[in-house]
């Protein structure tokens, strides 16, 4: 079990290691792309951007997987092939290791030398950079998924405001939409938990504006910030 653990927090060390170079590649590449798209073509340069973050993501995989590869043991299926067809193999195998132990055990040389140190020293620092790693992606997906329970109440809390008049605004978000070409028109709602229009969600946006702002605030200015929140939705 610690062998297993050992080997894994090495493989996953090293592909952290891999997935630094592979990540500025990644952004090198992306960017250039980005420098030759036009502005207006919103769609395919978000695209661009988040195939970027799978190809990130498939190459850590696939180093991984190449790593597993590399470190099984090409002798251990051999062995294992030849015990398979020939019982005998079994046999000569446990005498062998037997005599190698013997010499081992009785061989000065056989002590731990200095790279065996270092070697040990290197597993445990892999161990702990793994556990911190592990740490910091749970702490980072607990904190998503508490950003999203968060939302999900703010939405809960705003749909209870229906005192609020936001017809004139809803009128403005479909228009602005189908100006922007947006193939979802995004929902208003009214939330006292914010100070300044905001935007969440990306498959189903929706605007948040604070209630404070509903009075005082003309057409024309709320046709800017509208278009400037609904800009968010197109990236």
């Amino acid at each position: 079990m610690h062998d297993s653990f050992v080997g894994l927090s090495e493989t996953l060390v090293r592909v952290l290691g891999h997935s630094l170079w592979q990540g500025a590649l990644v952004s090198v590449l992306v960017g250039g792309v980005l420098q030759l798209l036009p502005a207006k073509r919103s769609g395919l340069r978000y695209g661009m951007a988040v195939g970027g973050l799978a190809a990130v993501v498939l190459m850590c995989f696939g180093t991984w997987s190449v790593l597993q590869m590399e470190a099984m043991p090409v002798g251990n299926s051999t062995r294992a092939s030849a015990a398979a067809f020939d019982p005998k193999f079994n046999d000569e195998a446990n005498s062998q290791s037997a005599v190698a132990i013997a010499r081992a055990w009785d061989d000065p040389a056989s002590t731990p030398r200095s790279g065996d140190t270092m070697r040990v020293g290197g597993q445990v620092i892999a161990n702990w950079l793994s556990a911190v790693w592990l740490c910091g992606a749970i702490v980072m997906l607990i904190r998503g998924v508490w950003g999203f329970v968060a939302v999900r109440a703010w939405l809960g809390e705003s749909a209870k405001n229906l005192q609020f008049d936001v017809s004139v605004l809803e009128a403005i978000v479909k228009e602005l939409s189908h100006r922007l070409g947006l193939r979802r028109v995004a929902r208003v709602f009214v939330s006292d938990r914010i100070n300044v229009p905001a935007v969440i969600g990306a498959i189903w946006p929706v605007i948040l504006v604070p209630p404070s702002m509903l009075s005082g605030v003309p057409v024309e200015q709320w046709q800017i910030i509208i278009a400037h929140e609904l800009a968010h939705v197109r990236r």
